[in-house]
């Protein structure tokens, strides 16, 4: 991202310039499912939404507010790493929510999931 930085004179929410592509990318996504999730059953189409959202407001939104810290003091302190860390931990919580959400639509359809684990000496 550092030539569209550098182009653009990209700073302070904008520091991390992917977020922009990323939004737009994040866009073109929900245009796409937006039927099969109108579709859904109300409950699962309520965690599906919200595991989305946590997912991508936090990794677009807390990203913005790293990117304002980085351009004003850098990446190197702890105030950064805090940030990072808070983004990462809500990224994994809506991919923890989304997994168990597709777990419940598996159960709601008699579908049989197996896994198997086996080790290869």
């Amino acid at each position: 991202m550092g030539p569209l930085q550098r182009q653009f004179g990209l700073g302070g929410w904008l520091y991390f310039a992917w977020v922009i592509p990323g939004a737009a990318f994040v866009l073109a996504f929900v245009l796409v499912y937006l039927r099969f999730v109108a579709h859904l059953f109300k409950p699962f189409r309520t965690l599906f939404v919200a595991s989305g959202a946590i997912y991508v407001c936090r990794a677009l939104g807390i990203e913005l507010i790293g990117g304002v810290h980085a351009d004003h003091f850098g990446q190197n302190d702890i105030a950064y790493v805090l940030i990072t860390t808070i983004e990462e931990a809500l990224e994994m919580g809506g991919l923890v929510l989304f997994i168990y959400t597709l777990l419940l639509y598996l159960e709601s359809h008699e579908a049989a999931l197996s896994v198997r684990f086996s080790r290869n000496e």
